[in-house]
Order: structure tokens, then sequence, then C-alpha cells
């Protein structure tokens, strides 16, 4: 990210979450904070997210980038969950670990397991030596393992419509 931002002219945030590190409600009190129900009730999923979102439009309006667009990373609700709770904010969310769809009884226990390592598989061809320093000929290969996944049809030609996610031709 630190080596990106400037090419995209990028403004990198880091938001402490609260209760943890500077980020100690009640006048930094340990003790006052995670003293009770009462207090603990701060520290919530919802109540970090509402805090990013106050960060991210109070920022573009103090910097006077309201029209620009915002990309959040982050862990699951770091990044997917804020994406779904407040699209208006941001126009994508990238998240290094976010599971939040693996509900017992609706989802596949291996769901998670099966996003890793296609992962894994992407990066490898992103990797792969044999694309040198051809960005294109990299993310080529990585959708391909993508949109191919179970490996039982050949690779989509970018040259006609074969592609079913619509991508070709």
């Amino acid at each position: 990210m630190f080596e990106k931002a400037p090419h995209f002219k990028a403004l990198l945030v880091f938001i402490e979450h609260r209760f943890y590190g500077k980020s100690i409600p009640f006048g930094g009190h340990k003790d006052v904070a995670y003293s009770n129900a009462s207090t603990l009730g701060y520290l919530s999923s919802t109540q970090v997210l509402a805090d990013y979102a106050t960060v991210i439009t109070d920022l573009k309006k103090n910097l006077s980038a309201t029209d620009s667009p915002v990309v959040v990373f982050g862990g699951s609700y770091g990044g997917t969950w804020f994406r779904l709770k407040y699209p208006h904010i941001t126009i994508g969310a990238l998240a290094s670990s976010s599971p939040i769809f693996n509900f017992e009884n609706i989802t596949s226990s291996y769901s998670f397991n099966n996003i890793v390592t296609k992962d894994f598989r992407m990066c490898k061809a992103i990797d792969n030596p044999t694309t040198e320093n051809d960005t294109f000929a990299k993310l080529y290969s990585a959708a391909n393992i993508y949109y191919n996944y179970s490996g039982a049809a050949t690779c989509f030609d970018l040259n006609d419509d074969s592609d079913p996610h619509g991508l070709g031709g």
C-alpha cells in the first residue's frame, strides 16, 4: 500500500480501534472503560464501524475531498463489513480475512478454506516466473484461475464470448 499510494495520489489513513492503544474512552482510564457492561457497550463492531464512517466522512470534508473515492482495507469488519454497512461511503473494500458469511448450517464448513486455497492458486499464477514483469499476463492468469476454479473448463478466451461472466469479446 505504501508503495502504490503515491501512484494513485492516495491518502493512507490507519484508524485505531476504540478501546485499544491510545483510543481508550472515558479519559483513557482502562479501569473505568473496562469496568462494567454499560461502558463496555461502546466496545462493539457497530460502534467501531460508525467510528470509521465518521472519520472517513470528516476527513473528506476537512480535506475538501468530498468527491474522492475511498477503498477500505482491513480484516473482516475493517474491510468487508464496513463496505456492507456503509456502501455509500466507499467504492470498494479489500479484506485479508473475512469469513463474515460463514454461518453454521448455511454455508459449507469448508468455504473459507476453499477461498484461501483459491487465493494461493491465484498468487501462484501471479508469481509465475514465466510471466516476468508482464502485469497483464499475471492478471490474466489469476482471472483464469478465478473464473475456472473447478478446472473442468478450458481457460476463457478474451477474444470471444466464452466467458460466462461477460468479460470476453
